[in-house]
This record gives structure tokens, C-alpha cells and sequence, in this order.
């Protein structure tokens, strides 16, 4: 691989942080309750009724809930097989809090299945080198966003754990050129299963349904043994046929919840953004969208950078680059940083990680950028959905679907607390996959690996809970 860094030391290197990254994992499951977790109260609700309880805020299908269906009282949320809806999706009871611990124990599993896959599975077969492979999984190890994001009991856990499952099998299938029906059907139902997590699952749904459909257009037209009408004929009847069964099991829920209330993707209360509405029909996108507000978050490294939580049009509140940033290498929301926000006691490591990895950072939007165009140009040319193409496409629908809602349904001005690394989790290896399809030379493979390793070692306190370098000059925070 390199004059310093062979292959087998590459792999254990990788082992190394795998098992760490789980291990923090683990432990903080354990030190932190799922008590502490984000909006623990609504997801406590779906869960005593192991997600089958059926109101407007049940925006989430049950798929991620349903492990609890054998202590749920099923019976008490339903008359004569209709719903009861509920009026307050709230419930903090020690019950529904023992079945979350059991829902969010999942999330080791979710995890481990999202690492593997990854690096095991879609990365080799993704990137164009081995040094390429290597910092791929290298950086997608070193985010601290997943450890925080396992705590909490929510769905984007299994969202993660199943989109990487399903691009796998996609992957593997493309690989060994494998794509009969069976083949398609598999990919299908595991696809259908990701529709069942989060409506953002609707940017995986639709693109490896549609990567599946060309696959098996390609298969059936390539049978020698028909006619061209007749392989046409076969590959609309097998998309057709798994069209069906992604359709039918992913859409289900939505259909269920639209048929009982009325509502398929409204999330919020009335009473909670009804305050926010004035501040958006004049805000500032431009600003929103454009500004980074770098040496503020120096100085305030949280959510007390903006100064207040109320729906204001304060500048720094309203800053999507700044708080996305704060996200991904931080802790903005201070889920990770203490049981009080009056002070931050991880804040001299979120200065130090966020100086370390604004580097790192620059150099990945600059590759992901050149990735691409890289990749529209090869496809134009080429004329084929390759593997890069897939990875592109999800990375680019999947953030920029959540770049769309944060200026629309999710903004919340002055507030903005739906700007969470959670909920873009599972779009991140589709863009370190893009922005690594490279050959890197062995002296900026060498400069990138330090780099990484570097970023990793200031992020292990952000990846665990309540955890903070124990150095003098937090004593002046």
C-alpha cells in the first residue's frame, strides 16, 4: 500500500478503531439512560405500543419500534381493528422508558451492520485503490457524530443500519453481475425495509430502486435466447413484479397514517411553529445558506454560539454551515456534553477538533466537489450506472433533500435545532465514497492518513459521553 503503511497494517489499524468506536458505543449506552436522550418522550410513546399506536405525530413507520411488539399492549390502542388516535404523543412513564432501552439496545447492532458494510463491503468494491479504501473507512471512523446518534432511541439508527445493508447487497450484486430476479427481488425487499425507518428514506428507496430497475432491463435484454420484444416484454413484467413489492411494503405505513389522519409528512404541531412563521416569511436564506460564523463558534463552541433557542432573527442562530459543522465534529446540542448546559466542559475539545479538522474539512469539499464532476463526466461518456454513479447520486439527493427541508418544513429561525448530524448520518458515506474515488500518491496518502489519525485522536472525547481531556485550560471557560 505504501512504504510505511503496508496492507495488513492498514487492516488492523481499522480492527483497532472498529472495536473502540464500539466499545464507546457500548459504554455510553450504559452511562448515559435513554432518560437523557433526544425527545426521549416521543419516542417512549411509539414505543409502548411498539410503533403501532397511530396519531399525526407518528410520522415514523414502526419498523424501528416493532423489536418491543411482544410486551406491547397492542389491544389498548385499537378498537375493532381501528386506531385510537392519541392527542399527547408524550410519555416519559418508567415503562415506556424500559421498552426504549430495549428498542435503542438495537443500535449496536445498526451500528456494527452500518461499519462493516462499509468498510468491508461497498468501500473495496467502490473506491479505485487500496489507499483510497483505507482513508475511505479511516474518515468515516473518525466522525464522533455516530456514537451520539447510537445513544439516542430513533430511527435514523436503523435507517443508517439498513441503507448500508441494502447498497451492499446492490453493490455485490453489480460486482458479480448477478441480477436475475431472485437477485432483484432480494434487493427489493431489503430496499422496501429502508422506506419503513424515516421519510428520508425515500432518497435511498428511489434511487436503488431505480438502480435495480436498470439491472434488470440489462439482464433481460441481454438473454440471447429471445427476441428483443420478448426481453423487453420480461424485464417491464420483473420491474413490474419487485416495483410492486418495494412499493407495497415501503408505502404501506404512509398509506395506513394518510387513510386515519389525514396527514403523511407533517411533523409538527401547530402550537409549536405557529411562533416561528412570522421570522420565515422574511428571512434571510442568503445568509442562512452562505454565511460560517467560524471564530464565534470558536468562542461559544454550542448551541449558546446563537445565544438564545427562541425564534428570533438572530444571525447566528441562523447559520446552516455553522451549525452543520458544530454537528458533524461537535457536540452542538450538548446531548454528549454534561447534564447541564449552563457550562460546557467539553468546550476547549470542540475548539481544538473544530481548528483540527477545518483543514481536513476544506480538502473534503474540495474532493467531493471534483468527485462529482468526476462522475457526471464518466457517466455522460460512458453512458452506464456504474457504482460511483450510485454513490453520487445518493449523496447528492440525500443531503440535498435535507438542505430542502431545512429551508422549508424544518427551518426554525433563531432556533434551528433540527440541524442535527443524526438525521443526515446515512448520507455521509456516500460522499466520503465520492470524494475518495481517487489514487492518491504515496506522499498525500501518507499527509492524508496523518491528518485523519490526528482528527480522530482530539474527536474520542466528543464520541463519549461526559468525557473531556482533564487539561488546565478549561478552568478558564
Amino acid at each position: 500500500m505504501s512504504s510505511l503503511i503496508s496492507e495488513r497494517l492498514a487492516r488492523r489499524i481499522l480492527v483497532i478503531l472498529l472495536v473502540l468506536k464500539m466499545v464507546f458505543t457500548v459504554f455510553d449506552m450504559i452511562q448515559q439512560g435513554v432518560g437523557y436522550s433526544y425527545d426521549f418522550r416521543h419516542h417512549g410513546w411509539r414505543a409502548r405500543s411498539a410503533g403501532l399506536e397511530m396519531g399525526k405525530m407518528a410520522y415514523n413507520p414502526p419498523l424501528y419500534y416493532l423489536p418491543v411488539l411482544p410486551a406491547a399492549n397492542v389491544a389498548k390502542y385499537y378498537d375493532h381493528g381501528r386506531p385510537i388516535i392519541a392527542d399527547n404523543p408524550n410519555d416519559e412513564s418508567d415503562h415506556a422508558q424500559l421498552l426504549l432501552e430495549v428498542v435503542r439496545g438495537f443500535n449496536v447492532i445498526y451500528l456494527l451492520t452500518f461499519y462493516v458494510s462499509w468498510i468491508y463491503f461497498i468501500f473495496p468494491r467502490v473506491t479505485p485503490s487500496r489507499r483510497a479504501w483505507f482513508l475511505a473507512s479511516l474518515f468515516l471512523l473518525t466522525l464522533p457524530g455516530y456514537q451520539k446518534a447510537s445513544t439516542m432511541a430513533h430511527p435514523d439508527n436503523l435507517l443508517m443500519g439498513l441503507s448500508a445493508l441494502a447498497t451492499a447487497i446492490w453493490v455485490r450484486m453489480e460486482r458479480l453481475q448477478k441480477t436475475r430476479l431472485r437477485d432483484g427481488l432480494l434487493l427489493g425487499f431489503a430496499t422496501a425495509l429502508i422506506g419503513l425507518t424515516r421519510p428520508f428514506a425515500i432518497v435511498p428507496v428511489a434511487v436503488l430502486s431505480l438502480f435495480n430497475a436498470v439491472a434488470q432491463v440489462r439482464d433481460a435484454v441481454r438473454a440471447k435466447t429471445r427476441s428483443l420484444v420478448k426481453s423487453l416484454l420480461a424485464a417491464i413484467g420483473r420491474v413490474a413484479l419487485i416495483g410492486a413489492l418495494t412499493a407495497t411494503i415501503a408505502g404501506a405505513w404512509y398509506g395506513f397514517r394518510y387513510y386515519e389522519t389525514g396527514a403523511i409528512f407533517d411533523a409538527y404541531k401547530e402550537s409549536y411553529v405557529d411562533d416561528f412563521q412570522p421570522y420565515k416569511q422574511r428571512f434571510d436564506y442568503a445568509h442562512y445558506y452562505g454565511s460560517f460564523h467560524f471564530l464565534s463558534l470558536l468562542t461559544n463552541p454550542n448551541r449558546n454560539m446563537s445565544g438564545n433557542d427562541r425564534p428570533s432573527e438572530n444571525r447566528l442562530g441562523n447559520t446552516f454551515p455553522t451549525i452543520v459543522y458544530s454537528e458533524i465534529w461537535g457536540d452542538h446540542w450538548l446531548y454528549f456534553s454534561g447534564p447541564t448546559q449552563a457550562a460546557d466542559p467539553k468546550a476547549w475539545v470542540k475548539r481544538i477538533a473544530f481548528l483540527v479538522a477545518l483543514p481536513l474539512s476544506v480538502a473534503f469539499i474540495a474532493m467531493l466537489a471534483v468527485g462529482l464532476i468526476r462522475t457526471a463526466v464518466r457517466a455522460v461518456r460512458r453512458r452506464v450506472t456504474s457504482r460511483e454513479v450510485l454513490m453520487a447520486t445518493m449523496a447528492v439527493l440525500g443531503f440535498g433533500l435535507f438542505v430542502y427541508w431545512q429551508g422549508h418544513a424544518g427551518l426554525l429561525p433563531g432556533k434551528n435545532s433540527t440541524i442535527k448530524f443524526l438525521y443526515f448520518a446515512y448520507v455521509a458515506p456516500y460522499a466520503i465514497a465520492t470524494a475518495f474515488g481517487i489514487r492518491p500518491r504515496e506522499r498525500t496518502f501518507h499527509l492524508f492518513v496523518g491528518a485523519i489519525l490526528l482528527t480522530f485522536v482530539v474527536t474520542v472525547p466528543i464520541a463519549i459521553v461526559n468525557a473531556a481531556y482533564p487539561i488546565p485550560l478549561r478552568l478558564y471557560d
